[in-house]
């Protein structure tokens, strides 16, 4: 997986983060807003609810 680590995105081993958990972020942190304003599903509902209000809009089948 990659992380943010000392300024930088880093690789880091699965083991290595699963030996580390749970690790936990603050839900204002800059990080997650970014990644959720990207559309990444980070594990709130909140988001999720919004992510489905948006695909709502879209066209589900192409003819």
């Amino acid at each position: 997986m990659v992380a943010w680590q000392n300024g930088e995105v880093v690789a880091v081993p699965l083991k290595k983060v699963i030996a580390h958990c749970p690790s936990r972020v603050k839900p204002d942190n800059f990080l997650i807003e970014t990644a959720q304003s990207l559309g990444i599903y980070v594990g709130n509902t909140e988001h999720l609810s919004r992510l489905e209000d948006s695909l709502g809009s879209l066209p589900l089948s192409y003819s």
